[in-house]
């Protein structure tokens, strides 16, 4: 393996910026939440802020149990940490997908739940991508992460189809 390939981002790292864009996808549930008027969405945007909650959570415990700094993502390549450091930098979790924006009073049930599948998919991308270059000890939690998005995505199609069909 090249040298260019070992370099490394610290776990630290990853977790400070994984945990801020799960921060910012809580804050938009709850928002989302407080705004809809519709019973299921309510009911939906609810469970999803909590699986939020419990994302955080558990990427704090790693830190906890890796002793956050001594560990790396390994195997990845320059343009992985350039792709990864750009999803970071550009904090496309905290700009273009604020809850303020996204979550604004008024906002009909049918945008809300748009710009949920919209965050949803823009997270499996960045999951999917640390999955990817992580440690293996760390790629259970990035599954987990990425399973988590995958029922998310579910659960907001399937309430776009019910109130399609009202």
């Amino acid at each position: 393996m090249s040298a260019q390939r070992q370099t490394c981002l610290p776990i630290d790292e990853v977790l400070k910026t994984v945990t801020q864009v799960e921060t910012e996808a809580h804050r938009f549930y709850d928002l989302a939440t407080a705004i809809t008027g519709d019973d299921e969405a309510t009911r939906l945007f609810a469970t999803l802020r909590s699986d939020m909650i419990t994302g955080a959570e558990s990427l704090k415990q790693i830190c906890a149990d890796f002793a956050c700094g001594s560990a790396a993502l390994e195997g990845a390549s320059e343009d992985d940490l350039y792709f990864l450091s750009v999803l970071a930098d550009t904090g496309f979790y905290s700009r273009s997908l604020t809850p303020e924006k996204l979550a604004e009073p008024g906002l009909p049930t049918a945008q809300l739940l748009g710009n949920a599948m919209q965050l949803e998919r823009d997270l499996l991308l960045f999951y999917m991508k640390f999955h990817g270059v992580s440690c293996a000890q760390h790629r259970p939690v990035f599954s987990g992460l990425i399973a988590r998005g995958q029922r998310h995505m579910a659960g907001l199609n399937n309430l776009q189809r019910r109130l399609k069909q009202r």
